[in-house]
């Protein structure tokens, strides 16, 4: 399989491209009724990919046959990004106004629903949930493949790093340069 690199944009297209040769994309997603804001390749799956938009919508798509495998409505309102598990990819996090979903990583059957955020600590599966995690919407998530940490960024410019054995959080400010 060519290595594989993934566009999205506010024409509510989603496309994926051979990253060695870009002259034309190898496939072309259509479906959401938004503009797409994320997107993210599952870790073990090759051939699956996930976006969100911004109505709340989350979809998963088949890379090998161009169709949709699932669609949910994670809220009413702007999902802004969203991340599989590392590694795994048994969950999927969707991040929408002050909320964290989190979706099962194969259906995008919603699991939580949170206005806190809730983490699951990879190695000892099990969960860990920090409330009142940000003051304004969520509008960023990262995850680390090599430590499986979650970072969260707000709206209103905060950077949430938890820890996952005290469930304590470092909260950073925002920051200019």
């Amino acid at each position: 399989m060519p290595l594989r690199l993934a566009t999205s944009s506010f024409d509510k297209t989603l496309r994926v491209w051979d990253a060695e040769d870009t002259e034309y994309s190898l496939r072309t997603f259509t479906g959401h009724q938004a503009s797409i804001m994320s997107l993210d390749f599952h870790p073990n799956k090759q051939d699956v990919i996930c976006s969100c938009d911004s109505d709340g919508q989350v979809r998963s798509w088949s890379t090998d046959y161009a169709n949709c495998l699932a669609c949910v409505k994670v809220s009413k309102g702007v999902a802004v990004q969203l991340r599989f598990q590392p590694r795994k990819g048994k969950y999927l996090a969707a991040a929408s106004e002050k909320a964290v979903f989190i979706l099962d990583g194969e259906t995008q059957i919603a699991r939580r629903s949170l206005q806190s955020l809730e983490i699951w600590n990879i190695m000892e599966n099990k969960s860990i949930r920090i409330n009142n995690a940000h003051d304004g919407l969520v509008a960023a998530l990262a995850a680390s493949s090599e430590t499986g940490h979650i970072a969260s960024r707000s709206a209103l410019c905060s950077s949430m790093v938890p820890d996952q054995h005290t469930c304590e959080a470092a909260t950073l400010p925002f920051h200019l340069g």
